[in-house]
């Protein structure tokens, strides 16, 4: 996969991985703009938050071709900055960044740089912090809750999310096999967890429904 190193664009891997920017928010309308994939599940976390709360951030995806990392194209347009390639975003916010280009990225108009690139704190900070700008206002992490939201949050992204990247990404049967055994165990236990109930915390939607819906949806679409 190709990186910024330096602000430079390479093609090899000698920046080994993606460095997440801490997320850090200001709640005040139309100040952001969230870059997503709509072919990510990492940045579709964010991109559900938002549209289910109806926050005010303004949302475009990159194109889902990926041409030396993700690219914006005459059907999927840069509408804030107006360029081609997402690492050119990451360039503007540091212009020697070192690091994958990845999405989501929440852009600060009025700083002019990047408040996170981070899919689960966004998420969070997102889920938590703008329920009194929203139109839509519903507590998706709920105080007595929010241990277990977090920790599920991160058995989901482990399990779940980044296991069907794993699985892919196999080199040899005996990892793949593991590993889909593992998927697969995996998922039986959350079909458990919701024989009786619609959410993975009972009867009211979380934050973690958003973590487990982006795989889902993608395995009916496939």
């Amino acid at each position: 996969m190709s990186l910024l190193n330096k602000g430079v664009w390479v093609a090899d891997e000698s920046v080994e991985n993606a460095t997440l920017i801490p997320t850090a928010t200001i709640v005040q309308a139309d100040r952001y703009h969230l870059y997503i994939s709509l072919a990510c599940p990492y940045a579709h976390r964010a991109n559900l938050v938002v549209q289910f709360l109806g926050l005010p951030i303004t949302v475009s995806s990159v194109s889902s071709l990926k041409t030396d990392g993700w690219i914006f194209d005459q059907h999927f347009s840069d509408p804030i900055l107006n360029r081609h390639h997402l690492y050119e975003i990451y360039q503007k916010h540091q212009h020697d960044f070192s690091g994958r280009a990845t999405v989501p990225v929440l852009w600060d108009k009025a700083e002019q740089k990047i408040a996170s690139n981070s899919s689960a704190e966004l998420a969070l900070n997102l889920a938590t912090n703008w329920q009194n700008v929203a139109k839509n206002p519903h507590i998706l992490v709920p105080n007595p809750l929010k241990n277990e939201i977090i920790a599920l949050n991160h058995w989901l992204n482990d399990h779940i999310t980044a296991k069907v990247y794993q699985i892919g990404f196999c080199r040899n049967q005996a990892d793949y096999d593991t590993l889909l055994s593992e998927f697969f165990a995996d998922l039986a236990d959350l079909n458990k967890r919701l024989q009786h109930q619609p959410y993975l915390f009972g009867h009211e939607i979380t934050l973690s429904d958003f973590f487990l819906f982006p795989t889902l949806i993608r395995f009916e679409k496939v």
